[in-house]
Parts: structure tokens; C-alpha cells; sequence
């Protein structure tokens, strides 16, 4: 049985576990089941990139549950054709730095990412943005714009807007469970509570 198929309360009480076996220095592996709990020792080694994201899964999770007024999605991205517009957004990713505000870049590669899922994200589309994108911004740009393109059409691409903790560099190094089983039904979860707590003569029959 997936993890993500347990309750949104049973996802966030195995991070927050895990993230306190990480706060006391154990990195052996913790087995639960409903008759007793077990934990084996493994070899100490230094956290990795996903391990650090992995311990911010609860700030994710927070912000993906905060709720929105504005539910305008983002805009198309500009030009007249698909290879215009990639040029656009690739440009505009070229020249993204840490003074870049953390929503902008978020919707540069939602962008890319919506682009190129209209290619079905195949190797001609991913090969034609790496000719634009510059030499340092050719390793992650595929995952991270494949991954903000599907966490925030699942939860909506107006979220987007005042994020704070989910970063790029996060979505780019999370693991593929944490984003599949922990972060994408947590998504899922939220837009249906935004939706269903709007002012019901907002909707337009």
C-alpha cells in the first residue's frame, strides 16, 4: 500500500517522524506496524540534496494548504508560435538569480513546463529549449519545469502567487516519492478545501 494512499494526517506524522530521527542524528530505518515498532541501525553518512527537501516537506505541505481569493490562473505565455514562446520563457529562465523573486521563477518554469506538455514532453521539445537555455541552465531544467508544471496545474496555477518555502531547487531535488505519494495528494486535497469553502454565488451557471 502506497503512502499516499494513508490519510493526510498518517502522510504528515511519518515525515514529522522522520524528521525527528534526523533532528536526533539517527538515520537507521524506523518499521511501524500494529503490533510493535522497530528501528534498524544503518551507516552514517551526509544528508543529500533530497534529504534536506525531504525535511521541509511540512513547510510545503503548510503552504500548499493556504487558501487563495484570487483564483485567476496564470497567463499564456507570450509569442505567436510554440518555438516564440519558448524562446520567451527560456530567455526570461536565463536570466533568473537569487534577486529573482521565488514566485517569478515558479512561473517561468510552470510555463515552460505547460509549453512543453503540449509536445508530451518528448526529447525534440526538450532539446529545442536546452538550444536557447544557457550552459548552467541545461542540468535541472527539465524536472523542475515537468514538476511545477504538474504540482500547480493539480493545485492551481494562481497558487503560484505569494509562495514562499516551495522552491525550484526543492521541486528539482525532491525524491519521486515525496513528490508523488506525500506532495501531489496533499495538493490535490487543498484545492478541493479551497474550492468547496468559496462563496457559492462567486460560480457563474
Amino acid at each position: 500500500m502506497d503512502l499516499s494512499e494513508f490519510p493526510s494526517e498518517v502522510r504528515i506524522t511519518v515525515v514529522a517522524l522522520q524528521n525527528i530521527l534526523r533532528s536526533l542524528g539517527q538515520e537507521g530505518t524506523l518499521k511501524i506496524s500494529n503490533l510493535e515498532i522497530e528501528y534498524e541501525e544503518t551507516s552514517t553518512r551526509r544528508p543529500s540534496h533530497t534529504d534536506r527537501v525531504h525535511g521541509r516537506l511540512p513547510y510545503f505541505i503548510a503552504e500548499l494548504r493556504r487558501e487563495c481569493t484570487d483564483l485567476t490562473p496564470l497567463p499564456s505565455p507570450p509569442g505567436e508560435s510554440w518555438e516564440e514562446q519558448i524562446e520567451i520563457i527560456c530567455g526570461g529562465i536565463n536570466l533568473v538569480n537569487n534577486n529573482i523573486r521565488n514566485e517569478e521563477q515558479l512561473q517561468l518554469y510552470y510555463q515552460l513546463g505547460s509549453l512543453l506538455s503540449l509536445r508530451g514532453f518528448n526529447a525534440t521539445s526538450r532539446s529545442f529549449a536546452k538550444t536557447i537555455l544557457l550552459a548552467h541552465k541545461r542540468k535541472d531544467f527539465f524536472p523542475t519545469a515537468k514538476r511545477t508544471y504538474f504540482l500547480y496545474s493539480a493545485r492551481g496555477s494562481w497558487h503560484i502567487n505569494g509562495t514562499v518555502h516551495i522552491l525550484c531547487y526543492a521541486l528539482c531535488h525532491m525524491s519521486e516519492s515525496d513528490f508523488q505519494d506525500v506532495l501531489l495528494p496533499e495538493t490535490e486535497e487543498a484545492k478541493t478545501r479551497e474550492i468547496l469553502s468559496l462563496p457559492f454565488d462567486i460560480f457563474d451557471f
